[in-house]
């Protein structure tokens, strides 16, 4: 029992080590979740509850450390403090012991490796980790993550170096039609710049045999098989390659950009995309046509972004169709409001309204979500219609000191379980046991009184 609640407690650990420690501000987060109606009616207390309990991330100035909060009306019940480094995890939460622990990464791999159950990806997985970890590290950055640097340095290198996917691209872009002058409408910007460019499937098809594209291809087929040979490597892309050349050069591809421009600030463009695709060998079929339109436009209150995108076809038989709308605004005091609303061929329609502000140096930013089925077309929510959810986040400058144990502490100062005996284990999780009973009656006593009694009945 004692090693099935460290490896749950060890997992979580790590869930939460690496998005807490790397906020970069001594800024506090603030997250508050509001059920809508239709959400609240699913359980009873549940909007009771949401509407005290606020979740909190506090991250230190340098950024080397965090701490996750829950705090009930306005108290805080619950916390634990994190600081990573090179070589494994400090952790504080009063819930389990008010001395800092450590955790070393090779002795949680080592942990988690003899306590979960065995199969031949967990072993393959484990083995990796520990492999990597012993490798060395990159300055904080584990080597796994160092070599994957170095793969992203490879491949643009790679991209500059090919002269096929170079003079490619020179070809498009010297066939493209560059005209100057002024160009004016009311859904966006004045521009003094109109490129008009049009690709086809002969583009895709020399796009596909270029270096660049072969490499990454390979890369891809790779990760199936990390043990293949050399020359199967190379004919499985060369087979892969030869495919696609055969979609595309059969696909009638065709898309025909209107690109606008102010200076250097693009204001307006219009990207329609067709494809009539029809397999050889068994006649499938696969039509496409999408639409995506982006315009800027700036008046006295701001500047407004809108795009839209429409998307019809049929893929040997079934259809398909997609609608998404994109309005923001950004006003002249900088706050932003947004909207956002996808709709698919069952007639789902998913809408996220976005809206920030800041007051002095308090940043306010809330999403309210709405679903709404059985849509012909996108309709913008009216005020009286019910949300799913809203989340409410808010950032502030606040005082770290809640930090300090984790920030100070060192291996030898602090605990280290998974080097204990099971004698010292089985001390320390008694002790640890009482803190959580503590704990736990924290968060019940500030629970609001009708939430509290379900619980209770439970």
């Amino acid at each position: 029992m004692i090693k099935k609640l460290l490896t749950t407690f060890l997992c979580l650990l790590l869930a939460l080590a690496l998005p807490i420690a790397s906020l970069a501000e001594a800024n506090l987060y603030t997250v508050t979740i509001t059920p809508g109606k239709d959400m609240a009616s699913t359980m009873e207390g549940f909007e009771e509850l949401f509407d005290v309990l606020a979740i909190k991330v506090l991250a230190s100035e340098e950024g080397d450390a965090g701490a996750l909060v829950l705090s009930l009306q306005g108290t805080d019940v619950a916390s634990i403090a994190l600081r990573p480094d090179d070589e494994g995890l400090f952790v504080q939460t009063d819930a389990v012991s008010s001395d800092v622990m450590y955790f070393s990464w090779l002795d949680v791999i080592d942990f988690l490796a003899a306590n979960t159950e065995e199969s031949d990806d967990a072993t393959a997985m484990y083995a990796m980790l520990r492999e990597a970890l012993e490798t060395g590290t990159t300055g904080t950055s584990p080597a796994m993550f160092s070599e994957f640097e170095e793969q992203i340095t490879a491949a643009a290198e790679a991209v500059a170096e090919d002269e096929e996917l170079i003079n490619l691209i020179m070809e498009l872009m010297e066939s493209a039609k560059v005209s100057e002058g002024t160009f004016t409408d009311v859904l966006h910007d004045a521009a003094d710049q109109k490129v008009e460019l049009t690709v086809t499937s002969e583009f895709y098809v020399k796009l596909v045999q270029t270096t660049t594209f072969k490499t990454l291809i390979k890369s891809f087929l790779s990760m199936d098989d990390d043990n293949t040979t050399e020359a199967k490597l190379n004919a499985e892309v060369e087979e892969a390659v030869e495919e696609l050349k055969e979609i595309y050069a059969s696909s009638d591809v065709k898309v025909d950009m209107v690109i606008l421009t102010a200076g250097e600030d693009l204001v307006s463009m219009s990207v329609p995309f067709s494809m009539n695709y029809t397999e050889k060998d068994d006649d499938d079929t696969m039509k496409m046509d999408m639409n995506v339109i982006y315009n800027r436009l700036t008046s006295d209150d701001g500047v407004a972004y809108t795009v839209d995108v429409t998307a019809d076809g049929d893929d040997d038989g079934e259809k398909l169709s997609m609608q998404m709308e994109m309005d923001a605004f950004v006003h002249s005091d900088e706050s932003v409001t947004a909207t956002i609303s996808m709709l698919d061929e069952d007639g789902t329609q998913i809408t996220f309204d976005y809206k920030s502000s800041a007051v002095a140096d308090v940043k306010t930013q809330t999403i309210t979500m709405y679903i709404r089925e059985g849509a012909v077309s996108i309709i913008a929510p009216a005020a009286s219609d019910s949300s799913l959810m809203t989340i409410q986040l808010t950032s502030e400058k606040a005082d770290d000191s809640m930090l300090d144990a984790v920030k100070n502490a060192t291996i030898s100062s602090s605990t280290q379980l998974l080097k204990f005996s099971d004698t010292e284990m089985a001390a320390f999780m008694e002790a640890a046991q009482t803190n959580l009973t503590q704990c736990m009656m924290n968060v019940l006593g500030n629970l609001p009184a009708n939430v509290l009694q379900m619980f209770m009945a439970e």
